[in-house]
């Protein structure tokens, strides 16, 4: 998710856009920018796998053998 706040800030500097697409190696929860990392233990399904937080905000995401 880093990548993604360096692409967004460079694409603001330059004028420009870029797509970028990713995948994940391993199910990870991707939490909105307002949301508590606490509360992903209300989820069982989340409980055992890595969490990152997003630049946007919204509600968690499971990410599984996915191209996003």
């Amino acid at each position: 998710m880093a990548v993604d706040e360096v692409l967004l800030e460079w694409s603001a500097e330059e004028g420009c856009c870029c797509w970028r697409f990713y995948g994940w190696r391993e199910p990870t929860l991707s939490l909105g920018y307002f949301q508590q990392y606490g509360q992903r233990w209300q989820h069982a399904a989340s409980r055992d796998c890595p969490a990152v937080r997003r630049l946007t905000g919204g509600g968690a995401i499971l990410h599984d053998r996915e191209l996003t």
